[in-house]
């Protein structure tokens, strides 16, 4: 059962993934920007999720948090497209990558946990 949880929680991350950043790709025209929007909304939800919810089932936590979270962020991405501007020379584009990604998250839970024992 919690193989099926990670697994089916796992392909609709991707899924809600690649539909997120596909489609601010088409806005932006900068990959980067679905990659920072699909961190930033998965930082938020998992926040969220450990401030106000605590599935009582381990499936239910698996799902949640290892497959769904896990198939929609990804700091893999995140990390490869910082380092490909910083080899092309576009440093402030890297940096910019890299502060509003770390930043951004960081402060959504900062201020959503401040007052819970975690």
């Amino acid at each position: 059962m919690n193989l099926l949880a990670v697994f089916l929680g796992g392909g609709l991350g991707a899924v809600s993934r690649w539909l997120i950043t596909y489609g601010v790709l088409l806005i932006t025209h900068r990959v980067w920007a679905g990659t920072l929007l699909v961190n930033c909304i998965g930082s938020l939800i998992l926040f969220l999720i450990h401030k106000y919810w605590v599935p009582t089932a381990p499936a239910l936590n698996l799902f949640y948090k290892v497959g769904l979270m896990g198939g929609l962020t990804t700091f893999s991405t995140f990390s490869l497209e910082m380092v490909i501007y910083f080899k092309n020379g576009d440093y402030l584009e890297s940096f910019l990558i890299m502060f509003l990604n770390m930043g951004i998250c960081f402060l959504m839970g900062f201020f959503i946990l401040r007052n819970t024992a975690t």
